[in-house]
């Protein structure tokens, strides 16, 4: 099932913060499995000259790093019940997460690692438990007060997407974002590769760009719109599909420990090669969301979210309408800071 709990409350300024499906990791192979590999092979250096226990004392005054661990249990409800992956947002069950992360701001250059995992129970019997891993790596340039450039990295296995429930995953993101008082632009674009498990050497990759506006009108109030283009081109043609995306949300801080989130979403996606009768298989999903966050005790969070998901198709078995809930419950321990 998709997680798509609330997080205004947790921090998430990290300059290579990538929003994505999380990944899973049950089985080996595949583009994604090596690019992780490598990854953390390649970033043991980066990470190890930070020791837990640093305090900022031992730091240039220009310097700051954060390393800390969160931890989550989630439970979903759906009413969906969709033949396809589609994401998991039709499904029902259980989320238990690890994340662990580091972020460095030296000067001009911001720097972020976070290494996940994730078990992922389903009430739905034809679906299989899936436990899932992600590492991330992001670097940002400030090459001016408003302006920062950045790069960011991702090894993602056996996620749930729009056309298959377990695909490995590799993608390579840049991103330009102009910031002046209240107001924040961000330009996305990059690539994406995935494998398919279980579909013999089956194998895809695609562009992916996004821009996002946002006006912050206060400590964690916010307006936010953003435009999503994302596709797949795969060598088993019904895995193949367009997809555009527009969204628009806001954030709302009541007080000092409650935030509170609305938004609502339009997708209009196309299966090409996924035939019904003789046309390609279309699909378009309109979904007004609502969610909550509580800070109860020091660095303890409740979350709670509801989506409406009105969607229709040209494919009878795939025109219906979904209704999600989730509460999520979430610690975070500052290991240095």
């Amino acid at each position: 099932m998709q997680d798509i709990s609330p997080t205004s409350r947790i921090p998430s300024d990290c300059p290579g913060k990538i929003l994505a499906s999380p990944i899973q990791g049950a089985r080996a192979g595949g583009a994604g499995r090596r690019f992780v590999l490598g990854m953390a092979m390649a970033t043991l250096p980066l990470a190890a000259p930070a020791p837990l226990w640093a305090q900022d004392d031992d730091l240039p005054p220009d310097v700051r790093e954060r390393t800390y661990l969160d931890l989550s249990a989630t439970g979903v409800a759906a009413s969906g019940d969709s033949f396809d992956a589609n994401e998991d947002e039709d499904r029902s069950g259980g989320i238990v997460r690890a994340a662990l992360g580091w972020d460095r701001d030296s000067g001009a250059d911001h720097f972020d690692l976070r290494a996940s995992t994730s078990y992922y129970v389903y009430t739905d019997d034809t679906r299989s438990d899936r436990n899932s891993n992600r590492l991330e790596l992001g670097y940002g340039r400030d090459v001016s007060d408003k302006v920062r450039i950045s790069v960011m990295a991702r090894g993602a296995t056996e996620l749930s997407t729009l056309e298959s429930d377990s695909a490995d995953e590799a993608r390579v993101l840049g991103r330009v974002a102009f910031e002046d008082g209240p107001h924040r632009v961000r330009l996305t674009g990059g690539w994406r590769w995935r494998d398919y498990n279980g579909a013999g050497l089956a194998h895809g990759d695609g562009a992916m760009a996004e821009i996002e506006y946002r006006h912050r009108l206060g400590p964690g109030t916010y307006i936010l719109a953003e435009a999503v283009y994302d596709e797949i081109s795969a060598v088993v043609p019904r895995l193949t599909y367009e997809r555009y995306t527009l969204r628009a949300a806001a954030g709302i801080r009541v007080n000092k420990d409650v935030d509170v989130d609305i938004g609502v979403r339009w997708r209009d996606w196309e299966n090409k090669y996924r035939l019904v009768g003789t046309e390609s298989r279309t699909a378009n999903s309109f979904a007004p969301e609502v969610g909550a966050t509580y800070e109860f005790a020091r660095r303890w969070y409740i979350q709670a979210s509801g989506t409406l998901i009105w969607r229709s198709s040209n494919d009878p078995d795939y025109d219906r309408d979904v209704q999600r809930v989730s509460l999520t419950l979430r610690k975070r321990f500052w290991l240095q800071r």
